[in-house]
C-alpha cells in the first residue's frame, strides 16, 4: 500500500489559505483620483493631504490641486484637510473621480504669531 503523503487536515488547511489567498487578490485596490479647490472661488489648493479614512498614510494635491490615492472595497471615506482651511470627509460611494471644495477656516490662522525665531500665542 502507499503512503498519503499529507493528511485530510493539511490538504482542508491549504484549500482554506488558497481561498483566503484568492479573495484578497480579488479585493484590489481601486485609484480615486480628484481635484481640491477653495470655496469661494475655485483656486486649486497646494499640498493640502488627502488620506483614506482610518489609512495610516495618504497623499497630497500638486500645484493644480490634483490627487490620486487607492482605496479597499469598503473604504468609502476620505479626509481631506489643509492648513487655514476646514477638514471635512468626502463619501467616495462608487466613484473614481472626486472634487473637493475646502472652507476657509480663519480662527485656525489667527491662534497662532510668528516673530523671528520663536513664536507667541495671541492674546
Amino acid at each position: 500500500m502507499r503512503k498519503l503523503l499529507y493528511s485530510t487536515g493539511q490538504i482542508l488547511l491549504g484549500v482554506v489559505w488558497l481561498a483566503l489567498l484568492a479573495g484578497d487578490a480579488w479585493a484590489q485596490d481601486r485609484r480615486v483620483t480628484g481635484r481640491v479647490a477653495t470655496f469661494t472661488d475655485n483656486q486649486p489648493v497646494p499640498g493640502a493631504t488627502v488620506q483614506v479614512k482610518g489609512a495610516p498614510t495618504g497623499t497630497t494635491t500638486d500645484a493644480n490641486g490634483n490627487f490620486a490615492v487607492a482605496t479597499r472595497p469598503g473604504s468609502n471615506t476620505l479626509v481631506v484637510s489643509s492648513i487655514g482651511y476646514k477638514t471635512i470627509e468626502v463619501s467616495v460611494g462608487n466613484q473614481t473621480t472626486v472634487n473637493v471644495t475646502l472652507q476657509e477656516d480663519a480662527a485656525s490662522l489667527s491662534e497662532v504669531v510668528v516673530t523671528g525665531y520663536s513664536t507667541q500665542q495671541k492674546k
